[in-house]
């Protein structure tokens, strides 16, 4: 792959990142985004609403820490 293929692979992510931000904040349900180990990456707002929480506050967090144990403690 040549510079000006990578540099056009480059800004097609970045726009597919932006459509996926839209949809996230658009949505009316809450959605999240978790990684391979279940730390939350990404929510938007219906989920911190849901939760009342802030990102600050989750992003990095498992979301067994959000949702309790197997007791729902």
């Amino acid at each position: 792959m040549d510079n000006s293929e990578h540099i056009e692979k480059e800004k097609e992510l970045k726009r597919e990142r932006k459509s996926l931000r839209n949809i996230m904040a658009t949505i009316p349900d809450s959605m999240l985004i978790l990684d391979r180990d279940l730390r939350i990456k990404s929510a938007n707002r219906s989920f911190y609403k849901l939760f009342r929480t802030k990102p600050q506050k989750t992003i990095g967090s498992n979301i067994a820490d959000m949702l309790g144990d197997k007791d729902g403690k």
